[in-house]
């Protein structure tokens, strides 16, 4: 109970609405009708959410909106945007009966399909078609083939935004750490060999903090406050893969920051073209390319061996390395504004 508590008084107060019921316009003023709904589905087995500041201050920021929590499936907006975490099953089913309820009542809605690292809520991807626009994380070609579908990245946790301008970002020479990493290492597949070649660059201070669950799961994890200041004073930041896929919050949570992020990315891919994400994910190649584009400046290892040699060159210039961070934060800075003018185009169009 105190969890449903506490998420209901967290959505509401960040978005000063109450939580909505039954009505339409249970949280609409004058002149707010014709706002986007922005619907949240909370699975009671995981009541916890992270991305609620990723949403308002990065992918919706350009989007009038109005958000509502509904823990009982009842609200069926038109204009609305549906804002769910699935990956099991039993709960994928629940919100597949939900979502045909808007296609059977010829509402215009959207969806936004967070998490899912392992395409397990692939039965959804019938519905996507049904919805005006499909923003989902975790890239896929065989998602990337429906015209209506924009891949946005897993982003930033609750918390772990930068509020000061780049301007007063610590420059990458004057970092106190070279490199520093919280998370788990334990049964992860390629985290070990991470720790180990980046504890080969010589004569270098690093930060590592391990804990054994993800996230705000563990409760030896550091908060926001500290997490961010440790990456501020940080100039890399290596971003392993996780349990199934490539991507991970790591590397924006770095870019907020300023510091560099160093992803894995191998290029080639193994077996014959899948048509079944849950299947052959973790075959895809060139992930990050795919879905970031082939702009980016940090940089990327098919092995972790590759790391050392990569960055030594950077930290004997200072003024190289100093450059790097730079470009790194303002592609970042490009990114996520280019992002919510695109989503804005698509929702609103």
């Amino acid at each position: 109970i105190r969890s449903w508590c506490f998420l209901l008084c967290l959505l509401s107060s960040l978005w000063r609405c109450p939580v909505a019921r039954t009505e339409e316009r249970s949280c609409a003023k004058s002149g707010e009708e014709d706002l986007l709904r922005v619907v949240w589905l909370v699975n009671p087995k995981r009541p916890e959410t992270v991305e609620n500041d990723w949403l308002s201050r990065a992918v919706l920021h350009r989007v009038p909106h109005r958000v509502y929590v509904d823990p009982t499936m009842t609200l069926f907006f038109n204009n609305s945007l549906i804002v769910f975490s699935a990956d099991e099953a039993e709960w994928v089913h629940t919100i597949r009966v939900f979502l045909q309820g808007f296609c059977e009542r010829g509402l215009r809605f959207s969806v936004f399909h967070l998490s899912d690292e392992s395409y397990a809520a692939d039965p959804l991807r019938t519905l996507y078609n049904c919805s005006h626009v499909a923003l989902r994380n975790y890239y896929h070609d065989v998602y990337a083939r429906q015209p209506n579908l924009m891949f946005i990245p897993l982003g930033y946790t609750n918390g772990a935004f930068r509020s000061s301008p780049s301007s007063l970002l610590l420059s990458a020479d004057q970092r106190q750490y070279t490199w520093s990493f919280l998370g788990q290492f334990l049964n992860k597949p390629s985290r070990e060999d991470m720790r180990a070649a980046m504890l080969s660059v010589e004569n270098r201070k690093y930060f590592t903090h391990t804990t054994t669950k993800w996230g705000r799961y563990d409760t030896r994890a550091l908060g926001p406050t500290q997490m961010n200041a440790i990456l501020a004073d940080s100039i890399f930041c290596p971003s392993p893969r996780g349990w199934w896929n490539k991507d991970s919050f790591r590397w924006a949570e770095a870019l907020e920051h300023g510091c560099i992020p160093i992803i894995e990315d191998d290029t080639v891919v193994s077996g014959p073209r899948c048509d079944q994400p849950y299947v052959c994910s973790h075959n895809e190649p060139h992930y990050f390319r795919r879905m970031l584009g082939q702009s980016f400046p940090f940089p990327v290892v098919r092995v972790w061996a590759e790391a050392p040699a990569l960055i030594r060159p950077l930290l004997a210039d200072p003024a190289r390395l100093n450059a790097l961070q730079s470009r790194c934060v303002s592609w970042w800075h490009d990114y996520v504004r280019l992002m919510g003018e695109r989503v804005e185009r698509k929702l609103l169009g």
